[in-house]
């Protein structure tokens, strides 16, 4: 009896155990306006100059152009994955065209990524991430 009772437990305890929710992704901001400060870095003047500029750019190119900053890029492993993850998820631009670009600066890694949409390659330079020490020096 107790072989069957410690049969049955196991059972139970393995059938618990598959059943427990596959750990998620980690969560990705909305990106819902030309310009997401999530950092805090931009100031309000400087964000809506930007947004103007971009929403100008829009139309007379119809490209998109998103300008994100975040604290950080933790749990993902660099700014690039962060970037190319958000950049999906985001789906900057015309699925037709590809002509998205996210500009990510993330602030507690000192790094800058722009991923571009292939539709841009041959206007904007590739994907290139840079140092902020570099971009202020």
């Amino acid at each position: 009896m107790r072989i069957l009772a410690a049969g049955l437990l196991l059972l139970a305890s393995a059938s618990l155990a598959s059943a427990q929710p596959k750990p998620q992704a980690p969560a990705l901001p909305a990106l819902t306006l030309p310009v997401n400060d999530f950092a805090a870095v931009i100031d309000e003047a400087s964000a809506r100059d930007l947004d103007a500029k971009i929403r100008d750019l829009k139309t007379a190119t119809g490209d998109v152009v998103i300008v994100t900053t975040v604290p950080s890029v933790a749990p993902f492993a660099t700014v690039e994955e962060y970037a190319v993850k958000l950049f999906e998820k985001a789906g900057i631009g015309d699925k037709k065209l590809d002509n998205g670009l996210l500009i990510l600066v993330a602030v507690k890694e000192h790094g800058v990524r722009i991923e571009v949409g292939y539709g841009l390659e041959g206007r904007w330079a590739a994907s290139d991430t840079v140092s902020l020490g570099a971009v202020a020096a």
